[in-house]
């Protein structure tokens, strides 16, 4: 069936795919002869439980448009949604997400940014240069004070959390709310 070997395609499971239908005026899908509207592709995504690394990705974007069209969208939800979607670089697991969020949060040069600022800004330079796991705890923060304004965490963690410029003690303060849950 047409619906299934659409949403099962690999073309889902990419990082860039992403940024190609968060950033569009108009999201148009060509596939062989096939000319489908997002709205098809809504549609399909209730319609058809299709299994699989592609559709789940297909699913998490069309949930992030709905998010992203409320105002309501975060770096930390892009990563954990498209943990698994593919690129060729491993650097663009977090670069790829920063044209996607709000120009407010990405647009703060890094010496400005830090926890004890009220701001949220990702700081974070696209730098192909940097090391990957220098990207990644860039990310932390990030994470950590979207996560603070997401979940309610009592004051004096809260405070620990914002005072502190260590990654972590970020996640050790993190894991543990979560597992309080």
């Amino acid at each position: 069936m047409v619906a299934t070997t659409i949403l099962s395609n690999l073309y889902w499971t990419r990082v860039w795919i992403v940024q190609e239908v968060l950033l569009a005026r108009n999201i148009d899908i060509f596939f062989g002869h096939y000319h489908l509207s997002w709205e098809i592709i809504d549609a399909l995504c209730d319609l058809y439980l299709v299994p699989g690394l592609a559709a789940t990705s297909a699913a998490a974007l069309r949930t992030i448009l709905h998010e992203k069209r409320k105002g309501r969208i975060s770096l930390s939800v892009l990563l954990w949604d498209f943990r698994n979607n593919e690129c060729e670089n491993p650097r663009d697991k977090v670069f790829g997400f920063l044209g996607i969020l709000p120009l407010w949060q990405v647009s703060v040069p890094a010496d400005v940014v830090s926890p004890r600022n009220s701001t949220l800004s990702s700081g974070i330079i696209v730098d192909y240069a940097k090391p990957v796991h220098a990207i990644l705890l860039e990310a932390v923060p990030i994470i950590t004070t979207e996560t603070i304004n997401e979940y309610p965490l009592s004051f004096g963690k809260r405070v620990r959390l914002l005072e502190s410029d260590k990654p972590e003690v970020h996640k050790e303060i993190i894991k543990a709310e979560f597992a309080r849950l």
